[in-house]
């Protein structure tokens, strides 16, 4: 976008006649070379501290402050309960975020054996690998990357053959946990923010002598606490809505098995609408979750997809070909 506004400048000598100066030109060339590494990299970083920060800050509201509020009408085994389930979803966000950020998201190998009677291997003519047809080259990441469903700023890098798999379970389990976030704690947010009174306030009940820290906490004053539950509901709620809604696209995109840079370039046009929003009428529907979460081997749901696992996935070499049966392993990520 910079490029194409840059270009339309300087071809109107009226318009730009200090573009031609030596000194714009340099200061100008800096620019665009900062501003391409910030986008490809350090954008990135930033938003990773981000999400953590986020994460870990609506963690602590739910112990220290929803929790010891909910209480007050919770009965103690539910309360239980809810800790463990709290922890649950915690590692489990930390764990898949921290796999989809650092794990490949699948780049082709770098040498393929041609097949003397087979047709030529594709190759791309950006990074020069071998390139599938389920291959795309991202220009984000300067790479291939196989079955690449979209470049996702929020984990630094593509979305792919490689990553998915923790990338699904990291928007299943985040949206889980704010559900019920905003569920427990709604009487929290309505009686400290949006309907408090000087009996219903957080800082006003008789929680200190069962949790240590709520003397502290109110000694930032009501509110503090009021801003910072009203803050942290919003917040759920806000990425309940998106990320709840971006998990569900890409469970309806690897039922129907496509990706959305392939329905962008219209390369699904075989699927039906009523398959791909309906697809548990397909009749490999279990195939191809059983594939793409690679639960093969002895492996479970419970052991490996409910509890986290660093086990690979399965992604067969396939370049296209009706007739070519070898169909070698392509990642080792």
């Amino acid at each position: 976008m910079i490029e194409e506004w840059w270009n339309q400048i300087s071809n109107d000598p009226r318009r730009c006649w200090w573009c031609k100066t030596r000194a714009f030109q340099k200061c100008f060339g800096c620019f665009i070379m900062c501003s391409d590494k910030f986008i490809r990299k350090g954008l990135g970083r930033i938003l990773l501290f981000f999400v953590y920060g986020l994460v870990t800050f609506v963690l602590l509201m739910a112990f220290f402050v929803a929790l010891p509020y909910e209480s007050l009408w919770m009965p103690k085994p539910l309360m239980f309960i809810l800790v463990i389930i709290a922890v649950y979803l915690f590692i489990n966000i930390l764990y898949h975020y921290h796999k989809a950020c650092n794990t490949p998201a699948g780049r082709p190998p770098k040498k393929i054996e041609q097949d003397s009677n087979g047709p030529p291997i594709p190759i791309c003519y950006r990074c020069q690998t071998p390139k599938d047809i389920n291959t795309h080259h991202c220009s984000l990441c300067d790479e291939c990357v196989v079955n690449m469903d979209h470049h996702c700023v929020w984990i630094n890098r593509c979305v792919g053959a490689g990553n998915h798999r923790y990338f699904l379970q990291f928007t299943g389990f985040l949206a889980l946990a704010c559900f019920l976030y905003c569920t427990i704690s709604f009487t929290t947010f309505y009686y400290n923010y949006w309907h408090p009174t000087s009996d219903t306030v957080f800082c006003h009940q008789s929680l200190e002598e069962t949790f240590f820290w709520v003397p502290k906490l109110c000694s930032y004053g009501d509110e503090m606490i009021g801003a910072s539950i009203f803050f942290a509901y919003v917040l759920c709620l806000i990425i309940f809505g998106l990320v709840g809604g971006l998990f569900l696209w890409n469970v309806l995109l690897i039922s129907s098995g496509t990706t959305y840079i392939e329905i962008l370039k219209g390369q699904n046009s075989k699927t039906s609408w009523k398959l791909f929003l309906f697809p548990w009428l397909k009749p490999d529907f279990a195939d191809i979750w059983t594939e793409f979460l690679n639960l093969k081997n002895g492996r479970t749901f419970w052991r490996h997809i409910a509890l986290p696992s660093s086990h690979r996935p399965t992604v067969p070499l396939d370049w296209g070909h009706e007739n070519r049966s070898d169909r070698l392993p392509l990642l080792d990520v």
